[in-house]
């Protein structure tokens, strides 16, 4: 590890390490199928409350990733607090979100629908779904989000350790995945992290049977909420979230990207 003017460094691998500024702390690896975009995952940094370090330590960020041979940078989701110091050093805005909230004092609604869901990891940090089975949910990512924005094996391992409790549940049509959502609780909070359906199914219900499996198992665990996030401009996730109830918080999140010198 080394320190330099403010910023702590641990380099795990070739490209890949995690950065402390005080007490905020970040984490650096490629971006999913780009080696030359660094992924900037901030901790905490979806936050409302969020203060990142002072500019000299953040353009200090900006050249050790630099230095590492990227050649554009792109965050995790931030809120306005921690993306508006990053846009003045010349980030701008890559994807825009949402972020919604559904409060659990009343019942998960239930839609008619055909389609079953199936779960598949029950005990925490005793089963794993198997590689068959991630390299299948995967696909159903790249499928409905393209590869710019699709997981990859370590974002989605990541987002299973995001939380303290997590849940997958798929839905399979002839035997084969056609969609999935992957749920997480933390405290008395719950959070819809990823909820993918294959294009070829999409509009035919298996979006709701996934999100209500998904709730009934966040409001089951005693969460007072449940909050998910979803592009401004996904008309079609947005109309699912409100039919169950999901409300707009009055802030949204920002993924910023910056090319690097």
């Amino acid at each position: 590890g080394t320190t330099v003017k403010g910023v702590s460094l641990v380099e795990h691998s070739p490209r890949t390490g995690t950065i402390w500024s005080g007490v905020v702390s970040a984490r650096v690896r490629p971006w999913p199928h780009s080696d030359h975009k660094a992924f900037l995952v901030i901790n905490g940094a979806h936050g409302p409350e969020m203060q990142l370090p002072d500019e000299p330590i953040l353009n200090t960020w900006i050249q050790t990733i630099s230095s590492w041979g990227y050649r554009s940078v792109r965050t995790s989701a931030l809120a306005p607090s921690a993306s508006s110091p990053l846009e003045r050093l010349g980030f701008s805005v890559s994807q825009s979100l949402v972020l919604l909230q559904k409060s659990h004092d009343q019942s998960v609604p239930q839609f008619a629908t055909n389609h079953s869901t199936h779960l598949v990891r029950s005990l925490p940090l005793l089963s794993r779904p198997s590689r068959a089975t991630i390299d299948a949910i995967l696909g159903v990512d790249a499928s409905a989000f393209g590869t710019e924005w699709s997981l990859d094996t370590a974002t989605f391992e990541e987002a299973l350790k995001a939380t303290r409790h997590w849940r997958i549940f798929v839905s399979r049509a002839e035997n084969s995945i056609d969609g999935f959502v992957l749920a997480g609780v933390t405290q008395s909070h719950g959070f819809i992290q990823r909820l993918a359906v294959r294009p070829n199914a999409q509009r035919e219900g298996v979006a709701s049977a996934l999100l209500t499996s998904a709730l009934n198992w966040t409001q089951s665990r005693r969460c007072t909420n449940t909050v998910v996030n979803t592009d401004h401009n996904n008309e079609a996730a947005l109309a699912l979230y409100h039919k169950f109830g999901f409300a707009t918080l009055d802030y949204g999140l920002s993924v910023l990207e910056k090319t690097l010198p």
